[in-house]
């Protein structure tokens, strides 16, 4: 058995070199080093099967007749064990039938050696090489983009949100979460009927506007929808949609964000608000509510609005007190500092000479953020009585004085 060749260049594509006669196994590997191939040599093709477990090949150069098993039977055993390397088969003798079987078990070419073969040798190795690396990028290509599907499709199935992808007027996938949102037992189900079946006929005319639109611009759009489920009920989202290119043809990606829950909170705490608002308006005493950052009025009732006009759009202080800075006596900074859970003074407004005892709260508004609520209730009534009482008292005490004096004199 003779020795086998072996080059160390692994950054190479590494060619095998399979001929039983050594001189032209040596020929043959410098002519393939020549063209910038690392290349080594097997004599037998049991050594070829000893090799390829150790090393990967980027191709097979195979000389047919070999002197323990012939170049078909090689090719059968490499591909029982599963290894499927590209080669062309070289042979001293033309034979059709050969030929013919060796195409079928995967040949890329069939040499003769005979004539000039070794001169056109380099030429036809390249030409299949360069085909070889085309095809395998192309497979790459194919299969880095079936895993990217495979992902993507993972992704989408496994994700809480609703996704659909749509073509025209069909749709072509719906994941499971947006089948169970819309209370539908199976993919088959829902993609029996149009799109826009499932929409709401309120929004039919939006979506579709919608959906002109981002195909002509190809941008994306996000509008709130109400779709309708199988038991006829319905169920609002968020949409998002985008156009996606599958193969060249346009199709539209909707990806749905469930907010029916969120609605529905909406509309209770809308419900107290407004609740809260008739009892706020129905008290006969001054209430009004302010931003704590701003001092900007967001609601006042009535009552307020007879002491002090209409506040829409202005700062508190510059409606209650027509000044163009917060009040040095504002409750806001006590309140924000202290621990407490309500503020009690008393003030006289210079506007319109009323005195004044206000109860001050933080209180948090509907959209989540913490306001400034005040009810002041208008004791000048009071105030006058006491002034009166006052001077009533100060009126009998000189009267006792005087007679005191007179007495004692």
């Amino acid at each position: 058995m003779g020795e086998i060749q072996n080059t160390d260049l692994n950054n190479l594509k590494r060619i095998l070199i399979v001929e039983d006669d050594a001189g032209l196994n040596k020929l043959l590997q410098l002519m393939v080093e020549k063209e910038g191939y690392a290349a080594d040599g097997a004599l037998t093709g049991q050594q070829v099967i000893e090799i390829v477990e150790k090393q990967h090949y980027f191709f097979l150069l195979l000389d047919y007749e070999l002197t323990d098993m012939s170049a078909d039977q090689l090719i059968e055993i490499l591909h029982e064990k599963g290894v499927n390397i590209p080669f062309i088969v070289i042979t001293g003798q033309g034979n059709e039938h050969i030929a013919v079987r060796m195409m079928k078990l995967g040949a890329r070419d069939y040499l003769i050696k005979e004539g000039d073969y070794l001169k056109i040798l380099p030429h036809i190795l390249n030409r299949h090489a360069n085909e070889l690396e085309s095809e395998n990028k192309y497979l790459q290509t194919q299969q880095q983009l079936k895993e990217s599907e495979e992902k993507y499709r993972s992704l989408v199935e496994n994700s809480i949100m609703g996704v659909s992808i749509t073509y025209k007027n069909r749709l072509e996938f719906v994941n499971q979460a947006l089948i169970q949102l819309l209370g539908y037992d199976s993919l088959e189900s829902i993609l029996a009927n149009p799109p826009f079946e499932y929409v709401s006929p309120d929004d039919r005319n939006m979506l579709r506007t919608a959906v002109k639109h981002v195909f002509k611009s190809q941008t994306t759009f996000t509008r709130e929808i109400r779709l309708l489920c199988k038991d006829q009920t319905s169920r609002d989202f968020i949409m998002i949609g985008a156009m996606i290119d599958i193969h060249g043809e346009k199709f539209l990606q909707s990806s749905f964000f469930d907010i029916t829950e969120r609605r529905i909170a909406e509309e209770k705490l809308k419900v107290k608000h407004e609740q809260l608002l008739s009892i706020y308006e129905s008290i006969t005493e001054p209430i009004f509510v302010t931003d704590l950052e701003t001092h900007e009025v967001l609601f006042s009732n009535s009552a307020f609005r007879d002491h002090f006009g209409d506040v829409k759009n202005v700062k508190c202080f510059e409606n209650i007190h027509q000044i163009n800075e917060p009040c040095a006596h504002c409750p806001v900074p006590f309140l924000q500092q202290q621990d407490i859970q309500a503020y009690y003074w008393e003030y006289q407004n210079h506007v319109n000479n009323h005195w004044y005892r206000c109860v001050d709260k933080i209180i948090q508004w509907p959209d989540g953020k913490n306001v400034h609520f005040q009810l002041a209730f208008d004791i000048s009534g009071i105030k006058i009585t006491e002034n009166e009482l006052i001077k009533a008292k100060e009126k009998a005490e000189e009267a006792d004085r005087l007679k005191t004096s007179f007495l004692a004199n």
